[in-house]
């Protein structure tokens, strides 16, 4: 309500809107962005300035759940969730992500698997051999051989680390 009454005072023409999204007709210049985004930070609300943020974004959020219940979402390649999601052509996100990030989506996806998999060696609850099963690799070799592509280490060596070098999500 907030977010509709200050675009209308505005005078802006709204398309649509939803919890965390709006789309209004008029294509908005930088200083117009600025006088909208000052007077909704008095609510603290921050505005996505750019289309390309918000689809990255949505990326984001459908790797990290495709990680974290690949279980239960096995059936599909990440593509193929990402599309249906998103309802948009996969090459085109996969454009305006790499564009964006700097890295494909794919990446991405690898290095959010990579923190996965360091969690389970971490918790010491289930083998390697679980572990390549639950994260959906052909082989405990192809695990291994990706993990320590990306963090130096074995997946055995990394279980004796001390400190186990995991990085924050945010910062892949």
């Amino acid at each position: 309500m907030i977010v509709k009454s200050e675009l209308e005072r505005f005078g802006y023409t709204i398309i649509a809107i939803q919890l965390g999204e709006v789309e209004i007709k008029e294509e908005l210049l930088k200083h117009q962005i600025d006088e909208i985004q000052k007077a909704f930070s008095q609510f603290e609300f921050t505005i996505i300035k750019k289309g390309n943020d918000k689809v990255v974004e949505k990326i984001k959020l459908l790797v990290n759940t495709f990680v974290n219940q690949h279980e239960e979402l096995q059936h599909l390649n990440l593509s193929t969730y990402i599309q249906s999601n998103i309802n948009k052509e996969y090459n085109y996100l996969s454009n305006v992500f790499s564009e964006t990030e700097n890295k494909t989506i794919e990446h991405f996806y690898i290095g959010h698997k990579i923190e996965k998999i360091k969690q389970y060696l971490s918790d010491n609850e289930i083998s390697i051999s679980e572990i390549a099963y639950k994260m959906n690799y052909s082989s405990i070799s192809y695990l291994s051989n990706q993990f320590k592509k990306e963090t130096g280490y074995t997946p055995s060596q990394f279980k004796s680390l001390n400190d186990n070098k995991r990085v924050g999500l945010e910062n892949l």
